[in-house]
């Protein structure tokens, strides 16, 4: 059995809370909310790097231990992910049929609920994004998956991981250029050309070199995972302290400034990165404490279910005759909307998690170690390691 570390809980924790106060307007926000949302949405790069971390760290402790760890791997996540996301298909289908919405704006057909159904719909412009509205970020984390081994095999060091970030960031960049060129000439009419934008945003290369920060991540505490993640050394808590002061400056400035060319969403995970590294060495009770943990050990039932809560509360509100612009101060409208959507999500995601999510991990955790006991052994040169 793996150790379970609270700041990654945690982290899970804030990541989904930030998406969750992005979707929710906020006209007028005070000064020192500002950006928020837009930026919180970046949550969701926080996600990827700590899928990157837990799953790098994952992987190697298992390659030691199974028979057939790549193989269980993928076993593992199908059933992490696809029962909950195939029981929203349909209701989401029966929610808004086929018809058009904001990134699918000619509707979407049965060739784009194959590729969803398949998670293959990050490959494809007008299914990338055309289900919840937030799916993109499934497709993306799964076909992450799929190159994970290849990584995995390769990466063997920090500053290989280094290399990684550093290469694959140009390289994924001009790539995305030249798709979007290709869309706006092949694929997208010209009032729909801020659709190639935000595909090649969404797909995997744009976010191959956030995932690799996580892969940096685990070098950088690949130690510290093998002894204890609390600090033992008053050296580690005052860098710990520093991390935390960087990495805050750079969710401040990030949302006013422009970074050197670097993709916005890049620097964020800068910022994520010296966050984790923080609280991996002093999980402050601020940000690690069990409301967080818990919140991250639900968020992916969050990320489903918020979405139709945001519905359901905008429905209610349009039943009701009620404008938030107009009838409610915009900020009182953000500070009774944000605990509502909050709580129901919460409530809901509880429901999803024992009841889908968790008998799915059982599952999958059933048949690993079936396939285990039948397995021949590996030799141990076979087995990785570092």
């Amino acid at each position: 059995m793996l150790k379970r570390f609270r700041f990654v809980d945690a982290l899970r924790g804030l990541a989904i809370l930030g998406v969750i106060i992005s979707h929710i307007p906020t006209w007028k926000m005070p000064f020192f909310l500002r950006g928020w949302e837009v930026q919180g949405a970046r949550g969701v790069q926080l996600f990827f790097i700590v899928s990157a971390f837990t799953l790098f760290y994952s992987l190697e402790e298992r390659s030691r231990k199974e028979r057939r760890p790549i193989l269980n791997f993928f076993v593992r996540r199908f059933f992490r992910i696809a029962p909950l996301f195939w029981t929203f298909i349909p209701l989401w289908l029966a929610i808004d049929g086929f018809s058009p919405r904001h990134d699918a704006p000619n509707g979407i057909g049965l060739f784009d609920v194959v590729l969803i159904f398949f998670f293959l719909h990050g490959w494809w412009p007008n299914s990338i994004n055309g289900m919840s509205g937030g799916d993109w970020t499934i497709a993306v984390e799964m076909s992450f998956y799929c190159l994970l081994p290849f990584l995995h095999r390769y990466i063997r060091k920090q500053n290989q991981a280094l290399w990684f970030c550093l290469v694959s960031l140009p390289l994924t960049h001009l790539l995305s250029l030249w798709v979007r060129k290709m869309l706006i000439v092949h694929y997208f009419p010209p009032e729909h050309y801020d659709l190639a934008g935000r595909f090649v945003y969404f797909w995997l290369p744009a976010q191959i070199p956030v995932f690799g920060l996580g892969i940096v991540l685990y070098f950088i505490l690949r130690n510290k995972l093998k002894s204890s993640h609390i600090p033992t050394t008053k050296d580690e808590i005052q860098l710990s302290r520093w991390l935390l002061a960087v990495s805050l400056y750079i969710f401040a400035a990030c949302p006013f400034g422009k970074y050197w060319y670097l993709p916005e969403h890049f620097v964020y995970g800068i910022g994520f990165v010296l966050l984790a590294w923080s609280l991996a060495l002093n999980p402050i009770t601020l940000l690690v404490n069990k409301f967080s943990c818990y919140l991250g050990k639900i968020s992916y039932s969050c990320y489903l279910v918020h979405f139709l809560f945001l519905r359901l509360v905008s429905y209610y509100e349009e039943r009701m005759g009620m404008n938030p612009l107009t009838e409610v101060h915009p900020r009182r409208h953000f500070l009774i909307k944000l605990p509502i959507v909050l709580f129901l999500t919460i409530a809901a995601s509880a429901l999803t998690y024992y009841a889908i999510e968790a008998p799915g991990i059982k599952l999958g955790k059933f048949i690993i170690d079936r396939w285990e006991r039948r397995a021949p052994k590996v030799p141990e040169y076979a087995q990785g390691g570092i």
